[in-house]
């Protein structure tokens, strides 16, 4: 049985919550293109994609994978903090 650190812990969960939020962000763009005059499908359809996306990229993400979970959390953060 594997046991993780409360750090490793941490930095998973954070990890997962902040690949969420560009999720969420990109949702937000989906429903402002959508309340435009002339909706642009194309980019609606580039925002679900880029969604699934993050979306596939959260569902592998493994907790003992120190590296692509501090590079989620630092590429997906700086995405988050700009938004802000």
């Amino acid at each position: 049985m594997t046991t993780w650190t409360d750090e490793q812990l941490a930095d998973y969960e954070c990890a997962l919550e902040t690949i969420g939020n560009v999720i969420a962000l990109k949702a937000r763009d989906i429903e402002a293109e959508k309340t435009k005059p002339s909706p642009n499908s194309d980019r609606i359809d580039e925002l679900r994609r880029q969604q699934a996306e993050l979306a596939d990229e959260r569902s592998r993400l493994r907790i003992g994978d120190h590296d692509a979970v501090a590079r989620a959390i630092e590429q997906y953060g700086r995405l988050v903090r700009a938004s802000a």
